[in-house]
């Protein structure tokens, strides 16, 4: 049974968030579609700014919800669903005129591929997912390597991520939201000016995003592959941070990594092969 079955997520968020030595709080994004609804989320409600800078602040522990007259995006607004955007910005007129693209053609088409969701929900909550009852978007804020670790972890029950779509532009609300919803999976984004202006975010910093159920599995998979993925010098910084060895659910092995595991197969092909060899020579000669 995966461990992702066995626990709750909050204990599984805190599980892997040690396994990757992350800094940030993973963040939880939870659509409302009512008004009724979003009155009795008890989340503060009393900034007017950027939909990344909720999503910063959720990382560092704070929780919020937003409406659309709290966003001060209106790149924010549009991809996660709070209005439609306007004929001048979908045709791609809006982004043309901004410089960022050669023609309008291109414009169009990297609007497009946006991913604006087009269900209608009246605001959203935003806070750390180990603190939310449920949650349909899962973002975690990393570096390159804890990166590389997720996609581990994903690509150990789904294979080769399909969907991967960035453009340097409306990272947050589009890369690590919209087109997550949009294609079911995860996606990854380099972030964009405005996110990291608005956030002071560290040049180093990126993103990985994907469905809540998704991430459910993806954090398992993260775990069932720290012994293969992780080098001796990374497991033994990660033992001396644990209060206990079964902290994690998995029981580290220092000894183990992929590339001895696949010698050690090699060799087992080599000795079958061999053995095979040597059973038909036997059988020739009879």
């Amino acid at each position: 049974m995966k461990i992702s079955e066995k626990i709750p997520h909050s204990l599984l968020t805190q599980q892997i968030s040690t396994a990757l030595t992350l800094e940030r709080r993973i963040v939880g994004i939870r659509f409302l579609p009512y008004k009724a609804e979003f009155d009795l989320i008890e989340r503060a409600n009393d900034q007017f700014r950027s939909f990344c800078w909720f999503v910063n602040q959720a990382s560092l522990g704070k929780g919020f919800k937003a409406a659309e007259k709290d966003l001060a995006c209106i790149g924010g607004i549009h991809s996660l669903g709070l209005a439609k955007p306007d004929e001048a910005t979908g045709s791609g007129r809006k982004s043309r005129a901004s410089g960022m693209y050669s023609d309008l053609a291109v414009a169009k088409q990297v609007g497009k591929s946006m991913c604006n969701l087009e269900h209608t929900v009246y605001g959203v909550e935003i806070a750390p997912l180990e603190e939310m009852v449920e949650a349909d978007v899962a973002i975690i804020l990393c570096l390159p390597r804890q990166a590389m670790r997720i996609i581990q972890g994903y690509a150990y029950y789904f294979g080769m991520p399909q969907h991967l779509y960035t453009v340097g532009n409306k990272a947050v609300c589009s890369d690590l939201v919209a087109k997550p919803m949009t294609y079911n999976d995860l996606n990854i984004s380099f972030m964009c000016t405005n996110a990291r202006s608005h956030t002071r975010w560290d040049d180093s910093l990126m993103g990985v995003a994907m469905p809540f159920q998704k991430y459910m599995m993806v954090a398992d998979g993260i775990l069932q592959t720290l012994n293969p993925a992780e080098t001796r010098p990374k497991k033994a910084v990660l033992l001396d941070k644990l209060f206990h060895p079964s902290q994690l659910g998995v029981t580290i092995e220092p000894g183990t990594e992929y590339n001895v595991r696949s010698k050690q197969y090699a060799k087992y092909c080599r000795q079958m092969e061999q053995a095979s060899k040597s059973q038909s020579e036997c059988e020739s000669n009879d």
